[in-house]
């Protein structure tokens, strides 16, 4: 009796048991090493993006710096006929200055500032305070009415040094404390808190303006007048 086509067995047909283990083990390798391969992509893409934003955060600093710096005002003080000095405190770890006023501030005119950081429970932050001219004459005023804005976060210290074109050696110095002029350029190093942040590019800026326009200078008095 012939058994009929359809009953019979095909030695082509189909695949046996271990040729389906083998093919499901390649398969499962295959998306092992995909899989690990999406992720170490979406981890340098991710991290691609981090570096960007620190170098963003980093540039954006750079220019907040040389932009302060350049428009600090050589506002004049007299402390009697023969002491005047520029309204400029320098030290290595805060700057106190005149300037005019940001864009973004309600008031107009001259400003004083102050830029420091400040300690906090991880890093410290950057910070600047603020307060018009008029508002804070003494500096006690500043300390008692200032606003204060924070800079940036995560950072360790901040270093500022002062120097003068005219000095022979040209040495930076760690402060410029009632000085009769403005200090000619100011060197800013900044350490953030943590490593992978990278580096601060050396920033050197000078203010623009080096004679106060509001003095009228009195010869025989050497002071300005109505100051």
């Amino acid at each position: 009796m012939t058994m009929p086509a359809y009953f019979r067995w095909s030695d082509e047909a189909g695949f046996t048991l271990a040729e389906l283990l083998v093919a499901l083990a390649l398969l499962a390798m295959i998306s092992l090493l995909a899989a690990n391969g999406l992720s170490f992509g979406a981890r340098v893409w991710e991290r691609g993006y981090s570096t960007a934003d620190k170098l963003d955060e980093t540039v954006a600093l750079q220019r907040f710096f040389r932009r302060t710096i350049s428009e600090i005002y050589p506002y004049t003080v007299n402390v009697d006929l023969q002491t005047r000095y520029v309204d400029f405190v320098g030290e290595a770890g805060r700057m106190r200055f005149v300037a005019p006023a940001l864009p973004q501030m309600p008031q107009a005119g001259l400003t004083r500032y102050e830029i420091r950081t400040r300690s906090s429970a991880s890093f410290g932050k950057l910070v600047m305070r603020w307060c018009a001219l008029d508002q804070c004459p003494l500096e006690a005023d500043f300390f008692n009415r200032a606003k204060e804005a924070v800079i940036a976060d995560g950072i360790k210290r901040v270093q500022f040094r002062y120097g003068a074109d005219d000095q022979v050696s040209r040495d930076w110095q760690m402060t410029w404390v009632n000085q009769s002029e403005l200090p000619d350029r100011v060197e800013v190093v900044l350490t953030y808190g943590k490593e992978d942040r990278g580096d601060w590019p050396v920033l050197v800026a000078a203010p623009r303006v080096d004679k106060d326009a509001r003095c009228v200078f009195d010869p025989i008095s050497k002071r300005c007048r109505e100051r």
